[in-house]
């Protein structure tokens, strides 16, 4: 059973937990959709990202039996593309790992690997399934953390062995990214008379590059931004090549905070 390492992205305590995440989800804009097959979620602590995660979750239906979760690899700890064969535990309870479907994956792409010590100490998963667990009713998971700065056949090959491993299931792929980080603290602050302005306008280039299905270029964009969850969003892009994307909700820290210095961008998409 994989331990709870993102405490402090979320409350420790298992009714202030559901409490908060069950506010959001009743108070979030939302849309109504009849399915979706893959979603974009930021994954920051929930006082800055909560709105646009909540944004998401109640805009999906309940009845997914399938969960794949690409995350980021903040630690550089692990293989490259990690696939979890856990079950992991959040204060709200146990969510179990669909290991069929995991090992398909393993079994169906030359670079996913069976290993867990890439998601010990990562959050960027973890923080998706407090939500999960208020919305769903029935569902499992299978954790993949995707490094970002990987070649795009491998990303689509991944998104090819993941999408063979779920046909015929009740099915849902989310990206776990937040997007452009600027701030001193995360090294990349190019001079600007607003930032925020100028974090909102980054991200709507990459957005619509996401939102056009251009893999290239939203690559392109990440990598010259400070998009964490590049290698899980590209390999998301590949396996809704064909589906509709919407953008539910975008906001930025400062949008919360009024923090000039620090600003992270958080989106929210789905494809219909």
């Amino acid at each position: 059973m994989r331990k709870p390492a993102a405490i402090g992205f979320y409350p420790p305590d298992r009714n202030f937990l559901e409490r908060e995440v069950r506010t959001l989800l009743a108070d979030i804009k939302h849309l109504d959709v009849e399915d979706a097959v893959g979603a974009i979620v930021p994954h920051a602590g929930y006082s800055f990202s909560g709105l646009t995660a909540a944004a998401v979750y109640a805009s999906l239906p309940e009845d997914y039996e399938t969960i794949v979760i690409l995350g980021t690899n903040h630690t550089g700890i692990g293989a490259s593309i990690a696939v979890s064969l856990d079950s992991w535990q959040t204060p709200l309870g146990a969510v179990e790992n669909d290991v069929e479907t995991g090992k398909k994956i393993v079994e169906l792409s030359k670079a996913a690997l069976h290993n867990e010590a890439a998601h010990m100490q990562e959050h960027s998963i973890e923080v998706q399934l407090p939500f999960l667990q208020a919305k769903m009713q029935d569902f499992k998971i299978v954790p993949i953390t995707v490094s970002s700065g990987l070649s795009a056949k491998t990303y689509a090959e991944l998104a090819n062995a993941i999408k063979e491993a779920v046909r015929g299931k009740r099915a849902l792929v989310i990206a776990s990214s937040d997007f452009t980080h600027y701030g001193e603290m995360y090294g990349f602050a190019p001079e600007c008379d607003d930032a925020n302005k100028w974090v909102h306008d980054t991200d709507k280039k990459v957005i619509e590059a996401i939102l056009a299905h251009d893999t290239e270029k939203f690559v392109d964009l990440a990598g010259k931004t400070t998009v964490c969850g590049a290698g899980a969003i590209a390999t998301l892009m590949y396996f809704t090549k064909d589906r509709k994307g919407k953008l539910v909700d975008y906001r930025t820290s400062f949008d919360i905070s009024g923090d000039k210095d620090l600003i992270v961008g958080y989106g929210g998409v789905l494809f219909l």
